[in-house]
């Protein structure tokens, strides 16, 4: 193409030049303004033969090449850098937003780990706490109140009668300062199965001492006596778990032999 163009004057051969480059960087990329950092060429110098100067011209077009792929390259990089810093800025974001927890009015969201020289945990009701990755966790414990039905057999009454008991207990984590602590510390990971057998072994505990208290006459004629006697003594207990006693209902009381008796009947 040069060669066609020829070489008459300064202003023809720059016009050869700046075609050529523009060709080559029109493969380059549309992105590289290389014709606008030409290397000025001199006039031709009439001592050399005309393969002499397609030569030199030739080894600028080069120079120029080389500079508009370095001006590619730096371009290409710069981009990279800026997406993958870009890329980098939205991630640290979102798992930021990650580590921001909620709690609920109806849950408690303990934090455990490096948690300062307060406890083994802080805990956190119906707000909001940034967890930090590695150096703390969480997890959440349910304020849901939580039935448990007891069928109680064979406990002794003070006049050594064997008495048995249905009752519903409801019981749930207790908020309170000071409880909620041993909550966290005594429940967390426990599932509601595990929950209900701990505090069903704490009640049937109580009620074994309260029954031995009371003869059978004053456990039958006067039900609200029992239910305040089990409920002090359950409320002393349940909160060195974490727990509170919310209701007692006491569905049936009866003597051992009694039933004892019904079932051969019905046999």
């Amino acid at each position: 193409m040069i060669q066609e163009l020829g070489f008459g004057d300064h202003e023809e051969v720059r016009l050869a030049v700046c075609r050529a480059s523009s060709r080559e960087l029109w493969v380059i990329g549309r992105s590289c303004r290389a014709p606008t950092r030409l290397i000025k060429l001199s006039p031709p110098d009439p001592d050399l033969s005309q393969v002499d100067q397609s030569k030199k011209i030739m080894k600028i077009i080069d120079s120029i090449t080389w500079l508009a792929q370095a001006d590619a390259g730096g371009r290409l990089f710069g981009l990279v850098l800026v997406t993958s810093l870009l890329v980098m800025v939205l991630g640290t974001i979102l798992f930021a937003f990650s580590r921001y927890k909620r709690c609920p009015s109806d849950r408690v969201l303990v934090i455990y780990g490096k948690t300062g020289k307060d406890g083994s945990s802080r805990i956190v009701h119906g707000g909001a706490s940034f967890v930090w990755p590695v150096l703390q966790d969480f997890q959440f414990l349910d304020l849901t109140p939580i039935p448990i039905d007891i069928k109680f057999e064979g406990a002794l009454s003070k006049q050594n009668i064997r008495v048995n008991t249905r009752s519903t207990f409801t019981v749930a984590i207790s908020t309170e300062s000071g409880v909620i602590e041993n909550a966290a510390e005594r429940l967390l990971g426990l599932d509601l199965k595990q929950i209900q057998l701990l505090c069903q072994d704490i009640i049937c505990g109580k009620m074994r001492v309260v029954i031995a208290t009371m003869d059978i006459e004053s456990i039958n004629a006067d039900r609200d006596l029992l239910i305040e006697k089990i409920t002090a003594e359950v409320e002393l207990e349940l909160p060195k778990v974490g727990l509170r006693l919310i209701n007692v209902n006491i569905h049936d009381v009866s003597k051992a032999e009694e039933v004892k008796t019904a079932e051969e009947a019905k046999k």
